[in-house]
């Protein structure tokens, strides 16, 4: 459900501190189907619950994964397995807090303290039809869709075999609120918890949850092979490099046109139309606007035709490879923000 323009005004306070809701939203409002009431109720709970953490004598977390030292991650009693040591994975450590509670910590963008908000991870080994919560708790924006009906991604790999359903939106009691116990980033800024409980639908499966749909690298150039093995589309497309990133991928770029003699009545020279997507890593949905473009543009369609008699066009579909594949929010492994470096930044990124 997307919020109206009313709704979206009189909850631009949510993701704050509960008591910020205090008399600025009327309670008749709802944030997808919960009420704004409601979820300041919830966000109070969550933050009660915290700091019950550190008042029980005896109560340690316990580590149960940590990808940057993995002798140190344990299973106890076989329990969950996670993992993100594949394409823009993102999941630094684990700790178990409670029977079916697990706190989760986010890498930053390489090379940077900060942009924790992009994840992508799996687990697997939850039992079917117990109550799991999952808490990310270092995340840094002050606010969020979650709290206006967002939920995070899940894919499960049997429900996607048996029942073909792929990723989907799912979870329950979602939040997004400032921690109480991680409550304070290298840069003195508050940090953010997103937290949600699910319940697995099936044994010994492997779960797989995102901010948002994931697109790789392989997915790009798998689609773009396809496109190319077209005879007829590899006619009006080629392919090739912009450049070699410092991580030493290639930065795609694609050009688009008819290179036949110009029909009459058409300019002898073509203007030159640039298109690029994926500054962000984060932004997954340009590369499906993307993908929806290419597609388009190699068609026969007539549209398509005439675009190509009379333009150039000149797509780089992921101008940042580098972060995309690293699991970055926004920067690329320099640490730099792309879309906030063209003037300044590292020499060699220009």
């Amino acid at each position: 459900r997307v919020p109206g323009a009313e709704e979206k005004r009189a909850t631009a306070a949510l993701g704050r501190q509960a008591q910020d809701f205090a008399g600025k939203v009327p309670k008749s409002e709802t944030i997808g189907s919960v009420s704004v009431e409601e979820l300041s109720k919830r966000i109070q709970d969550r933050q009660t619950s915290e700091q019950h953490r550190l008042t029980q004598p005896g109560r340690r977390p316990k580590l149960v994964f940590d990808s940057e030292a993995p002798k140190r991650t344990r299973h106890p009693g076989g329990g969950p397995r996670f993992a993100s040591d594949f394409e823009s994975g993102n999941l630094r450590m684990v700790s178990k807090v409670g029977a079916a509670e697990y706190d989760l910590v986010l890498f930053a963008d390489t090379n940077t303290n900060r942009h924790m908000q992009w994840y992508y991870f799996s687990v697997y080994g939850l039992k079917k039809g117990e109550t799991y919560r999952f808490n990310i708790v270092n995340l840094r924006k002050r606010s969020s869709l979650y709290n206006e009906g967002l939920r995070p991604l899940m894919y499960s790999e049997k429900r996607a075999k048996n029942e073909g359903i792929g990723w989907a939106r799912g979870g329950q009691e979602t939040v997004y609120y400032a921690s109480s116990i991680y409550s304070r980033g290298s840069e003195g800024t508050a940090w953010h918890t997103l937290t949600w409980t699910f319940k697995p639908e099936y044994d010994r499966d492997t779960l797989l949850f995102a901010h948002s749909y994931p697109y790789t690298s392989t997915k790009l150039h798998c689609e773009i092979s396809l496109l190319l093995s077209d005879p007829a589309k590899a006619a009006v497309m080629q392919y090739g490099a912009l450049c070699s990133t410092n991580a030493r991928n290639a930065c795609t770029l694609l050009r688009i046109t008819n290179d036949q003699p110009p029909k009459i009545g058409l300019p002898v020279k073509k203007r030159a139309v640039i298109i690029f997507a994926r500054s962000h890593p984060a932004a997954t949905a340009s590369n499906y606007v993307v993908q929806g473009l290419l597609r388009f543009l190699v068609s026969h369609e007539n549209a398509a035709r005439e675009l190509r008699d009379r333009f150039e066009v000149f797509v780089v579909p992921m101008l940042n490879p580098d972060g995309v594949v690293a699991g970055n929010s926004r920067c690329c492994v320099d640490g730099e923000d792309l879309s906030r470096s063209w003037r300044g930044g590292a020499q060699g990124l220009r």
